[in-house]
């Protein structure tokens, strides 16, 4: 059991990190718009709005990642959702990264990510009992603060890895951007497939776990 919490950790963190990268991602290389925090997107939209501008490429990703939410609630539904949703993301941030720095495929590209975003987020937010977001990082920080005021050791340290993980996101992507331009997306596909072995071999863990329960 205890390789069991180990591995959901693991798997809780790289989700976030990789949260954090693909912001970072395509703020630097995408015109400053994110993949994931689309409240930034929302306060830079109605900043332009109140300025006379219809900034419509901050409009876009906000829509794909509603249109993931829905989808994400017809996938979560099918069997091996999980799995579907990491393939997803793995195929997604591999050909993103191709997509050419022009207006258009910015668009294309950040809506695409906005989308599978919102796959990651209802999928995996919850890790062993703690609810957590892989996405973005208030509610982290919310649920950060409130343990601290409960006093709850476990919990608080949990949250403050999930933030860290986020912020080391950020942080790599912007090393890798430095060194990669807009292929730096690419890379980071291999973190995913790193997740869809430890979502098997935690599956064979369960199933080892029931059957000793059985016996």
């Amino acid at each position: 059991m205890k390789k069991h919490i180990v591995i959901q950790l693991v798997i809780a963190f790289l989700f976030t990190f990789m949260g954090g990268y693909c912001d970072g991602y395509t703020y630097l290389t995408r015109n400053g718009i994110f993949s994931h925090m689309q409240t930034g997107n929302l306060i830079k939209f109605c900043i332009a709005l109140a300025n006379g501008y219809f900034e419509y490429p901050l409009l876009i990703p906000i829509i794909f990642f509603c249109l993931g939410c829905i989808a994400a609630t017809f996938i979560g539904k099918l069997k091996y959702c999980t799995y579907i949703t990491t393939i997803t993301l793995t195929i997604t941030f591999f050909a993103c990264s191709f997509c050419p720095l022009e207006k258009t495929w910015n668009i294309v590209a950040v809506s695409i990510l906005s989308f599978v975003a919102a796959l990651q987020f209802q999928a995996f937010n919850r890790c062993l009992n703690y609810h957590y977001t892989s996405t973005m990082c208030t509610n982290n920080m919310r649920l950060l603060s409130n343990n601290i005021a409960h006093g709850n050791l476990k919990k608080v340290a949990f949250y403050f890895s999930i933030i860290l993980c986020f912020a080391l996101g950020v942080v790599a992507s912007t090393f890798v951007v430095k060194a990669m331009d807009f292929y730096a997306l690419a890379p980071s596909a291999l973190i995913f497939i790193v997740i869809l072995v430890l979502l098997f071999v935690d599956k064979n863990e369960i199933k080892i776990d029931d059957e000793e329960i059985n016996d």
